[in-house]
């Protein structure tokens, strides 16, 4: 190593180092820890970035011209972790510039000192964030109404004639609700209020029988269940209170999460309309993998693209 770096052969280090990671990373360590008070310290830079720029490629550990050793790498990895909740494998290996493997390694590293909690394609903060108690209905109906009606707009979209589609209660489905204009539907619902509307714009309707939940004004129950069993659809249109890729899509209620769980099953292709503010979050019950069903949403950070989300700001309307 060391006549390599006093004597810059560059294709030396070409031949020995470009295709094994595994061999980078000795090769870092051995210069972090025994090379970094040689006088000779700057042209060992200079030789290494030299052959960086001749194969202009983009190398594992290398951010902005600098080495990214492995303790600065395992302290950025804590710091989008913890800023954003959860992030996936290829995000993180995309940011720092690392392969996915070496980031595999860092996150076991990181989740057995219990610094963070390792999932399946990526990695979440040790203590999640969990909703605050539910709001009523009514207090949730005026939270970014916005967001919410042009999500609703985005998925009026995928309605089409004669569809049989199951619309989840909540407030998100219920500006879908309202813009329903169809009068060739089946629309299977567990919300009285939906039930209401569509009846009045001479939509056909099918309520779920069951014991309704107050602050959500959703019938659930072991009758609501037993009927969805038996029915099928085109597109279920389902409400979520949260979403992260580390837990998926959850709700507070369990009975509320196994009449979703059951919607999505039971239908050829399923939706979840959620505006942003529900991004990153995770509360009591899951009922559906982020890759379970398409999500219809206003804005989404980087590290969801890779279920392809609807956004619904891109959806454009006479």
């Amino acid at each position: 190593f060391s006549q390599i770096a006093r004597c810059g052969h560059a294709e030396i280090l070409r031949a020995t180092f470009w295709k094994k990671v595994e061999v980078f990373e000795i090769f870092l360590f051995i210069f972090e820890n025994l090379w970094y008070n040689m006088k000779e310290k700057e042209n060992v830079y200079e030789n290494f970035w030299r052959v960086c720029r001749r194969r202009k490629a983009r190398l594992p550990f290398m951010r902005g011209g600098m080495l990214v050793l492995s303790n600065e790498r395992l302290d950025r990895i804590l710091n989008l972790v913890n800023q954003k909740g959860s992030v996936r494998l290829s995000f993180l290996s995309e940011q720092l510039g690392a392969s996915e493997s070496t980031i595999r390694r860092d996150i076991n590293q990181l989740h057995e000192e219990g610094r963070l909690k390792r999932v399946h394609g990526g990695a979440t903060t040790v203590s999640k964030r969990y909703i605050a108690p539910e709001n009523s209905l009514s207090e949730r109906i005026a939270l970014n109404q916005k967001e919410k009606t042009i999500i609703a707009k985005a998925a009026l979209e995928f309605v089409d004639d004669y569809d049989t589609i199951f619309i989840d209660a909540g407030t998100t489905t219920k500006c879908l609700v309202d813009l329903l204009d169809k009068k060739n539907l089946l629309v299977v619902t567990n919300s009285l209020s939906h039930a209401q509307t569509l009846v009045s714009k001479g939509i056909r309707v099918i309520v779920l029988g069951g014991e309704i939940r107050p602050l959500s004004e959703a019938v659930e129950g072991p009758f609501a269940l037993e009927l969805l069993k038996q029915l099928n659809f085109d597109k279920a249109f389902l409400g979520t209170n949260a979403f992260s890729i580390g837990a998926g899509y959850t709700t507070p209620s369990p009975n509320e999460a196994q009449i979703k769980r059951t919607a999505l099953e039971r239908a050829s292709q399923a939706y979840v309309l959620a505006d942003s503010s529900k991004q990153g979050l995770v509360t009591l019950s899951g009922f559906a993998s982020l890759e379970d069903a398409i999500l219809i949403t206003d804005r989404v950070d980087e590290e969801y693209r890779f279920i392809n989300p609807v956004l619904a700001k891109e959806v454009h309307h006479d």
